[in-house]
């Protein structure tokens, strides 16, 4: 019994030690895709806006210019 109990102490203290190099490695070799740039054009976003006015036909172009 003692030796299960050995077995499955050491493998959980591999296991985070693993994941925990692992993980740290992961970042490392994601870090250079991370750090590219998108090149953004000059040209205008199109915008779709929803709203919810009842009945305020006269208010919409207000709420249209605030937006």
């Amino acid at each position: 019994m003692g030796l299960w109990l050995e077995r499955i102490l050491w493998f959980s203290v591999v296991t985070v030690i693993v994941v925990a190099l692992g993980y740290r490695g992961f970042l490392a070799l994601c870090w250079p895709l991370a750090r590219r740039r998108k090149q953004v054009d000059c040209a205008e976003r199109q915008v779709s806006l929803i709203m919810a006015v009842p009945d305020a036909q006269a208010v919409i172009a207000r709420k249209i210019a605030n937006a």
